[in-house]
């Protein structure tokens, strides 16, 4: 029986801020993060713009617009592969629109990446996602931040340090269901741990971390020792 030591991320508590928006701090509006987000009422009446169509844009710009006058879902196009590809004016109070991502912040109009600008927003929710501690960067040997910056490589199966496999680490893979995500890595590593399987040798776990990572970021991962 393996002897192993489970991680818990902690990974949605740091948010993540994008850096590469135009004076996106001095927008003029209300800036959020989907962190503090509780209840939709917050935005009644007003021009909300989400940037983000992961989960967290998808569900809460369908949520707020319940209340808002108007709702802006801004992202790259191609984030957009895990969600139904909605054409003009849509929701069930059709006030929500789908826009490209945003590059500057001038007051509180938003300048699009298209050059379109969206004005009068009163507030800029920010559904971008959470960092990876420094803290569990350290406790974890040979482990960086991911090309995408906000996962760990090298991970075997997402979940299983490549060299030391008796070190796991929970809720590290990018496009997920969270409690499934969950339930499906904690019987893979009891199933590891309670000797109902062995893994690969330690060459064909690297590699397949690396290969991980190569689908998820663009970029082949090291694996320091």
């Amino acid at each position: 029986m393996a002897e192993c030591s489970g991680m818990r991320t902690g990974r949605y508590q740091e948010p993540l801020i994008p850096d590469n928006i135009e004076s996106l701090m001095n927008f003029a509006g209300k800036l959020e993060h989907s962190i503090s987000y509780r209840h939709p009422s917050t935005y009644l009446g007003q021009r909300v713009a989400v940037l983000g169509s992961g989960s967290s844009g998808e569900e809460l710009s369908r949520e707020i617009s319940s209340t808002a006058q108007r709702v802006f879902v801004c992202a790259h196009q191609n984030s957009r592969a895990f969600f139904p590809q909605e054409e003009g004016i849509y929701g069930e109070r059709r006030n929500i629109s789908r826009h490209r991502e945003i590059h500057a912040c001038q007051g509180r109009d938003i300048v699009l990446a298209c050059g379109e600008r969206l004005t009068d927003i009163d507030t800029l929710l920010l559904c971008t996602g959470f960092r990876v501690s420094n803290t569990l960067l350290s406790l974890f040997p040979g482990a960086v931040l991911s090309g995408n910056q906000i996962c760990i490589t090298p991970l075997y199966l997402n979940t299983f340090h490549p060299v030391y496999p008796e070190l796991m680490v929970f809720g590290m893979p990018m496009a997920s269901v969270v409690n499934a995500t969950y339930h499906c890595q904690a019987k893979l590593v009891t199933g590891y741990a309670t000797g109902q399987f062995r893994l690969p040798s330690e060459k064909q776990r690297i590699f397949a971390a690396q290969q991980t990572e190569l689908k998820q970021s663009g970029r082949l991962g090291g694996c320091r020792t």
